[in-house]
């Protein structure tokens, strides 16, 4: 019985596979991942060196593009406790309002 429920679990995770290519190592063993999609925007996320809280990576035009991408622009934020703020902001893709 707990052999078949450890292979029903791993069955289960192998569909979760298929997205690997969608976290990203980069050399300062930091990582960058798809999170989700505002409409045509992808929001991508990463461990800021500073603070507690995520950063984002906003690219307009790439959401629901998992083949075929190309070269985007986008634009990045972090939360206030990750430095100090900036004296402009601007509000993402999803409404939240950001200074940093």
């Amino acid at each position: 019985m707990l052999r078949s429920l450890a292979l029903a679990a791993l069955l289960a995770a192998a569909p979760l596979a298929a997205h690997a290519d969608e976290v990203w190592a980069l050399p300062s063993g930091n990582q960058i991942v798809y999170e989700r999609d505002a409409g045509a925007t992808a929001i991508l996320s990463y461990k800021p060196e500073g603070g507690l809280e995520p950063g984002y990576i906003f690219v307009p035009g790439l959401g629901g593009y998992f083949s075929g991408r190309g070269a985007y622009q986008g634009y990045w934020v972090e939360a206030a406790d990750a430095g100090p703020v900036c004296a402009a902001s601007l509000v993402d893709a999803e409404g939240k309002t950001w200074q940093r």
